[in-house]
């Protein structure tokens, strides 16, 4: 399962999108593959076009982008292409789908808004302006958005959709890197507990299964333990096997 809120951070992600923001004045959301909005934190969230993140504030604007994403994700699995660039009919403007895809199964889609992929601009505008008027999105924040929207010919056009084909792929990446680190970690947990089981320990007397029943009563509490012995005697061994059986093993064991 993709983890939406780290890729909203992660430095190259970021880069990427502030070159569609600067060249273009569009802003890019995700979606996971039903079309649900993914790493949105209206507190942390900033968009270029204040008026999109209004909207997608909003239940209506999050529904009415869900419907567009599943919509256009059916038909590219009827299709040989491997993106969509088409109209927002709820904001009268263009929107660009780019599916992430992970082993041949689409995982979510990075959704890309706020431009015209047409001449007609000064047609659409003022549908722009009337269709988010409607849905209570301030007069100011329209404005600052109708300024700034942009028309991109054909060569623009082939630039930003590469653009967000890298966005894409990145998730990708940095979701193989992060599932591999994750499944090492859990690999090397396992041997690390299997190594200091209790029953590896040496001693069947009568004082060490009392001392394993002890280790198994203290292991889920968060109660320090001072653990005194002489050199030599396992104190160390006592310890990791004590850290690697609670619920601070995915932890370092710092001794």
């Amino acid at each position: 399962m993709i983890n939406w809120n780290e890729f909203e951070h992660i430095h190259v992600i970021k880069k990427l999108k502030q070159i569609l923001n600067t060249w273009w004045n569009i802003d890019i959301v995700f979606t996971d593959e039903r079309g649900e909005l993914k790493g949105l934190d209206s507190s942390k969230t900033v968009f270029h076009n204040p008026a999109i993140g209004y909207l997608l504030e909003k239940e209506i604007g999050k529904t009415n982008l869900g419907e567009v994403v599943t919509r256009t994700l059916d038909d590219l699995r009827t299709s040989n292409n491997k993106f969509s660039l088409k109209r927002w009919d709820m904001t009268a403007f263009d929107v660009g789908v780019f599916p992430i895809m992970i082993e041949n199964d689409c995982v979510g889609t990075v959704v890309a808004m706020g431009y015209f992929k047409d001449e007609q601009v000064q047609q659409r505008l003022p549908e722009v302006r009337e269709r988010l008027a409607a849905f209570g999105v301030p007069a100011d924040y329209i404005e600052k958005l109708i300024v700034k929207m942009k028309y991109l010919d054909d060569q623009e056009r082939q630039h930003y959709c590469e653009l967000c084909e890298l966005v894409a792929q990145e998730i990708v990446t940095l979701h193989l890197e992060i599932t591999k680190r994750d499944d090492r970690i859990r690999e090397l947990n396992n041997e690390l507990g299997k190594r200091f089981k209790y029953d590896s320990m040496i001693g069947k007397s009568k004082p060490m299964q009392e001392l394993y029943g002890l280790l198994d009563k203290i292991k889920g509490s968060d109660t320090t333990v001072l653990i005194q012995g002489e050199n030599g005697t396992g104190k160390e061994l006592i310890a990791k096997s004590i850290h690697y059986h609670s619920t601070r093993k995915d932890k370092p064991f710092v001794a």
